[in-house]
């Protein structure tokens, strides 16, 4: 859905993740956020950093399929591939500390990064926001 990148130069996960999360921190560079130069690949999914105002964000994505049992194994079934996407909120020691700062449920860079995506998909079925 969202492009193709070359397999041999990723590694583990889902190339599919990786291919959003460029796709979003270029729009997002596209719009005058400061990210990452590069994607970074995380045991989980693929993640990069954005600057959004005064705060900085951890965007991280992964792509996945529902799997269907056969005998001993489970092998990736021809259906739709679902996406995620998960937000960070970069914070001091001190905001940790004092619990200051929290990742709350109405970010902005939530609606933002919504925003891009209908954008971009515009026969975009389905945004779950989970909180």
């Amino acid at each position: 859905m969202f492009g193709s990148s070359n397999l041999d130069e990723l590694g583990s996960n889902p190339p599919q993740g990786h291919a959003l999360a460029e796709m979003l921190r270029m729009e997002f560079m596209a719009l005058d956020y400061r990210t990452d130069d590069r994607i970074t690949e995380r045991k989980w999914g693929w993640t990069f950093n954005v600057q959004y105002y005064r705060q900085v964000y951890m965007v991280g994505t992964f792509a996945y399929s529902d799997f269907k049992p056969i005998t001993d194994a489970s092998t990736p079934n021809s259906g739709p591939i679902s996406y995620l996407i998960q937000f960070d909120k970069n914070r001091t020691l001190l905001e940790k500390i004092f619990g200051r700062n929290k990742f709350a449920d109405d970010e902005p860079i939530i609606d933002l990064t919504i925003a891009v995506l209908k954008f971009k998909i515009p026969d975009l079925s389905k945004i779950s926001k989970v909180v």
